[in-house]
């Protein structure tokens, strides 16, 4: 189009009042005052496809923008869930002249102290058991086996972080009686840097970096036999009904509530037994069947017997004293 400057001073001529820009087919019929502006409708859809492609553009990225922050997020929430948060990954360098012996003496001994803690939930330390009444007495806690065994070190921040698995047997007495319980306490220590000084000591949450796993002691049947007749006799040894909470105390047939009366063994409850070590506690499961009768006084002085007899199952932990018998339960379903 001719510029406006150019005709102005021409008579009769077409003067261009048209200013700004002018998209698709313009046309000025004699004088036109003010601004015209003339879009074909193709311009139009086009300009509004642009702004549309435009918008789309904008929110498609924004949105492949979130996506990636919420994958992000998600895997590390992923990589956080059931991990040790309290254990770092990886070591530095240990200090010289450091032991791994001493620092797992430390820890045991730590252990060892917890175990002769008093209260159910005793602080700084990993074990914990719940009553369901609040008036709780003569607790009593015991540490078996190696505690050590399959435990982990992390040198980090001048400082060992020491985290196993142990197991420990707790007895008391509350509102329903005596109770005792085994009890499995996977722990988190921290260590000075020379090894020597427990800075720290309690329950370990999650699961670590690397697993625990205990080393299997390899018990004979023989020997897994000699202590499982050696156990139930000591729990028909009592003259009370039922038997003493680490043993068996149901079943078939019932037996009344006395303290004077007499337990006899019918059978070897070592027979036929199946037997199962598990890694991740050092504990041995054994299960199998006894049978034994109660002959105790009746109501006008007779001489009664009651038979009491059932499945059960044993759990057996080795240690520097030999295989031992922590607790014998009653059990309906001892599959696993």
């Amino acid at each position: 189009m001719p510029d406006a400057g150019e005709n102005s001073g021409k008579s009769g001529g077409t003067r261009n009042e048209l200013n700004g820009n002018v998209r698709g087919n313009a046309f000025q019929i004699g004088h036109v005052h003010g601004n015209i502006n003339l879009h074909t409708a193709s311009s139009k859809s086009s300009a509004k496809n642009s702004s549309s492609d435009d918008t789309d553009a904008f929110f498609g990225c924004l949105g492949c923008s979130v996506l990636v922050i919420v994958l992000i997020v998600i895997v590390l929430l992923v990589s956080m869930c059931g991990r040790g948060s309290d254990i770092p990954d990886e070591s530095d360098p240990w200090p010289p002249g450091a032991k791994a012996d001493r620092v797992l003496a430390t820890v045991v001994d730590g252990l060892r102290s917890c175990a002769r803690a008093v209260v159910l939930e005793p602080a700084n330390c990993p074990q914990a058991e719940s009553s369901p009444g609040s008036e709780v007495s003569d607790v009593e806690w015991k540490l078996h086996g190696f505690p050590e065994d399959g435990a982990r070190i992390v040198y980090h921040e001048s400082r060992f972080h020491v985290y196993g698995t142990a197991v420990m047997t707790v007895a008391y007495k509350d509102v329903m009686g005596s109770s005792f319980y085994t009890v499995e306490a996977p722990y988190l220590a921290e260590v000075s840097q020379d090894g020597t000084g427990l800075l720290s000591m309690k329950a370990r949450e999650g699961e670590p970096p690397h697993p625990v796993l205990k080393r299997d002691p390899g018990v004979r049947d023989e020997e897994a036999a000699r202590v499982l007749r050696a156990a139930f006799d000591r729990c028909v040894a009592t003259p009370r009904s039922p038997m003493g909470p680490e043993c068996p105390v149901s079943g078939i047939g019932n037996t009344p509530a006395t303290d004077d009366g007499r337990w006899s063994l019918v059978g070897d409850p070592a027979l036929n037994t199946r037997r199962q070590f598990d890694p991740g506690t050092g504990l041995i499961s054994v299960v199998g069947s006894y049978a034994a009768t109660f002959e105790h006084e009746g109501l006008f002085s007779e001489r009664l017997t009651t038979p009491k007899n059932g499945n059960y199952r044993a759990k057996l932990m080795a240690g520097a004293d030999g295989l031992e018998v922590l607790q014998i339960e009653s059990c309906v379903d001892c599959g696993g």
